[in-house]
C-alpha cells in the first residue's frame, strides 16, 4: 500500500506538505482568526455592522481583563454585549471557553441579553442551542448561563472552571457589590475577562465606583451623541458585505483576517475553511 492510502482519502491529492501540515492542525489547531478582532467577526458571521463606540467596547474587552462602559440608553449595549458573548465561545477553543452574565433581575436577563443572543445564534448557524432559561449548550456541554442570583449568594456564581472565561454584567448599576466580588473568582488568569455595563447614574452604587479614576478598570464612555442615529455617519464598513458560509471559504477581506487560517476550530481541518444597532 502506498503512502497515499495509509493517509486516507481525505490526504488524496494532498502534497506531503500540505499532508503532514493537516496533521500538524489536527494535534495543534492554529488559532482562529477572529480571537482578537470581535468586530470582523461580527460583520463577517452576522454581515452586520457597527459604530465607533461598537467597536471601543469591543476592542476593550480584547485588550483589557475589566472594562466598564458607561452608556447611554439606545446605544445598542445589549446589543453589543450579546454579539460580544457568541463571539467568545466561537473563536476559542472547544471546552475552553465558558460565558457567565447576569444583571438585576431574571427578566433583564432572559428578555433582553439573551433573547438577543438566540436571535443572533440561530442567524450565524452557530453551534448547539441556546434554551429558554439562558444557557447554551454544545452536544451535553454547557458553555455558557445567565442567572441573577440572590444578591446574598454570591457562591451562586463559582464553580467554573474554564481557561478563557468572559463575565458579562448587564444593567451594572444595579448589581450590588457581592456580585462584584464573586465575579473577581471566576476571573482568576490572565485570559479571563470581565465586562460591566450601564448607566452610573447611582453615586452610591459599586458600578459608579469602579468608573470613577483608579478603580483599576478600563472606563470606556458611550454616548448616544456619537451614536450614528444622532451625527447621521455611517460606518465605513455598511459599503461592504462579506459572504460567509460555515462549511466554505469565507471571504475575510473586509474583516483584515487570513482566510488561509480555520474560521471555527469546530470545523474539521481536512476541509479548508477560507458580525446593526437598535
Amino acid at each position: 500500500m502506498d503512502n497515499e492510502g495509509q493517509l486516507g482519502p481525505s490526504c488524496k491529492g494532498l502534497s506531503p506538505t500540505a499532508v503532514w501540515q493537516t496533521f500538524a492542525d489536527l494535534l495543534d489547531p492554529p488559532e482562529n482568526p477572529y480571537v482578537r478582532d470581535p468586530v470582523g467577526w461580527v460583520t463577517s458571521t452576522l454581515g452586520e455592522f457597527w459604530w465607533s463606540g461598537q467597536h471601543r467596547m469591543a476592542q476593550s474587552v480584547v485588550e483589557n481583563r475589566y472594562s466598564a462602559f458607561k452608556a447611554s440608553h439606545d446605544v445598542s449595549k445589549s446589543h453589543t454585549m450579546s454579539r460580544l458573548a457568541l463571539w467568545w465561545i466561537d473563536v476559542h477553543p472547544p471546552g475552553e471557553a465558558f460565558v457567565v452574565t447576569t444583571a438585576p433581575t431574571t427578566p433583564q436577563v432572559e428578555a433582553i441579553l439573551w433573547r438577543y443572543m438566540g436571535n443572533a445564534h440561530r442567524k450565524a448557524g452557530l453551534p448547539g442551542r441556546i434554551t429558554l432559561d439562558a444557557k447554551w449548550y454544545i452536544g451535553n456541554e454547557l458553555v455558557a448561563y445567565g442567572r441573577k442570583p440572590a444578591d446574598y449568594d454570591p457562591a451562586a456564581f463559582q464553580g467554573i472552571h474554564a481557561r478563557y472565561v468572559l463575565v458579562i454584567i448587564d444593567e451594572a448599576g444595579g448589581v450590588p457589590k457581592s456580585i462584584f466580588d464573586a465575579v473577581d473568582a471566576l476571573a482568576t488568569n490572565i485570559d479571563a475577562r470581565v465586562v460591566a455595563v450601564g448607566n452610573p447614574d447611582d453615586p452610591a452604587s459599586h458600578f459608579a465606583t469602579i468608573c470613577k479614576p483608579g478603580s483599576g478598570w478600563h472606563v470606556e464612555t458611550i454616548s448616544a451623541f456619537d451614536t450614528p442615529a444622532y451625527t447621521g455617519r455611517r460606518s465605513r464598513r455598511s459599503c461592504c458585505r462579506c459572504s460567509s458560509h460555515r462549511n466554505g471559504w469565507r471571504n475575510a477581506s473586509s474583516a483584515g483576517a487570513s482566510p488561509a487560517r480555520s474560521i471555527n476550530r469546530r470545523c474539521s481541518v481536512s476541509s479548508p475553511i477560507s458580525p446593526t444597532t437598535l
